[in-house]
């Protein structure tokens, strides 16, 4: 029996983006660093440390700094508000930090 694959659930298109952000964890109200993996319209990817807090449906903010990927302009140079979707703690012992998705929150702080 074969399995089935998987559907894609994204509403836009991933890109990379690989770019050092701090994160603002709002439960904890600390800062972490991270690194992003890829972006879209509607989330994104972030390497964090494994020390880092983390649990889906928390919420987070996130500053993108300036980057050269026109698909995703829109969400350069701003403070983000987003909610944790997946941490994925599994892949800890190989990478050696915790790879977090988030989903970004409708509002979006100039």
């Amino acid at each position: 029996m074969s399995a089935k694959p998987v559907a894609e659930r994204r509403r836009s298109a991933r890109f990379p983006l690989s770019a050092s952000i701090t994160l603002h964890h709002l439960p904890s109200q600390r800062d972490f660093p991270a690194r992003s993996v890829d972006a879209s319209q509607g989330g994104m990817l972030l390497y964090l440390p494994a020390a880092a807090p983390m649990a889906p449906g928390q919420q987070v903010q996130l500053y993108i700094p300036a980057h050269d990927r026109q698909e995703l302009a829109e969400l350069s140079e701003r403070t983000l508000l987003a909610r944790v979707v997946r941490v994925d703690r599994q892949r800890l012992p190989a990478l050696g930090y915790v790879p977090v998705g988030i989903k970004f929150v409708d509002e979006i702080y100039p």
